[in-house]
């Protein structure tokens, strides 16, 4: 069928086609999304979060 056709592949940005800026939370989708692990039997609960430190 032409489903196929249908759907459209997401560009991402290039990293070299990024401006630089002072302000790294313009980029913040670049990164991978936020998990939460657990609670497991003890009750811990693991958050694996990403960020920009301030030298990129």
């Amino acid at each position: 069928m032409a489903i196929d056709n249908l759907t459209t592949p997401v560009q991402k940005p290039r990293w070299s086609e990024l401006k630089e800026e002072d302000d790294r939370s313009d980029y913040d989708f670049l990164l991978p999304p936020k998990q939460v692990n657990g609670p497991d039997e003890h009750g811990l609960k693991k958050v694996i979060e990403y960020k920009f430190n301030d030298e990129g």
